[in-house]
């Protein structure tokens, strides 16, 4: 049943099952749309903007995504009737922990989540237990579409494909088909080169190469003066060496 005379929130976040070749705005304006004209024929008004949260950038968790969780936040408030959503997946898309979060959440402030399918009363274990399926099918299809993308990755390294967003100095990103590759830019390579036979025939430190850098006016890569730090993470990248490096996890002592 759904609650009339009380605030309404709507809640706007794009999904990998929707159009890829549509921006994520074009997808919320879409969604918006629908659930507007659901709200006018079940509740009788529109939504008003200040009760619309739209999840531009859209994490894998609750954490990393701002406004479902000021969504959360304002359910708790008693004059809040519920959420209005395409379907309960765009709640959560995480884990077990996210999944639960949510289910508690909208269970214990008795907050409604209405879709233009169904609308569920989380204090009803039947009910409870639809939402749960639909969170939890919408999670193992995460898992399993970064699973397939994962393994794409490493094909495409296998390849000796570039996967970083940006190219290491001396390099420029190129692309093959559909895939990206590594140019050298010739001006910028004797710089490296320089780098490594100071660090190796000269015994360097990265302090001294970068201060040698700047003597000879060559701007770093973002920009102004050459930084030790700079020069140590050129010196440690396996790509110089000729290796694809792909999936590194850095570990702190």
């Amino acid at each position: 049943m759904v609650t009339l005379h009380k605030t309404w929130l709507l809640y706007l976040r794009k999904s990998r099952q929707d159009n890829p070749d549509e921006t994520v705005e074009e997808v919320l304006a879409k969604h918006e749309t629908q659930l507007q004209e659901w709200a006018e024929r079940e509740l009788g008004q529109r939504i008003e903007e200040d009760c619309i949260y739209r999840e531009i950038v859209s994490g894998e968790s609750i954490t990393a995504r701002e406004e479902i969780k000021k969504v959360l936040a304002r359910i708790e408030d008693p004059a809040v009737a519920g959420v209005i959503v395409m379907e309960p997946s765009r709640l959560s898309r995480g884990d077990l922990a996210d999944c639960s979060r949510i289910i508690d959440s909208f269970r214990f402030s008795r907050s409604l989540v209405a879709t233009p399918y169904m609308t569920y009363d989380l204090e009803n274990k039947m009910e409870r237990k639809f939402f749960k399926d639909e969170l939890l099918r919408s999670s193992d299809f995460l898992e399993y579409t970064k699973e397939i993308l994962f393994r794409g990755r490493v094909a495409a390294v296998k390849r000796g494909c570039y996967l970083g967003n940006y190219a290491p100095y001396g390099y420029k990103k190129v692309k093959v088909g559909k895939d990206h590759t590594l140019e050298i830019i010739e001006d910028q390579a004797d710089l490296v080169r320089l780098a490594f036979d100071m660090y190796v025939r000269d015994g360097a430190t990265p302090y001294q190469i970068a201060c040698k850098f700047n003597d000879l006016g060559v701007p770093a890569p973002k920009g102004g003066k050459w930084k030790k730090d700079t020069l140590r993470v050129m010196l440690r990248n396996p790509h110089y060496a000729g290796y694809t490096a792909f999936n590194r996890i850095k570990h702190t002592p």
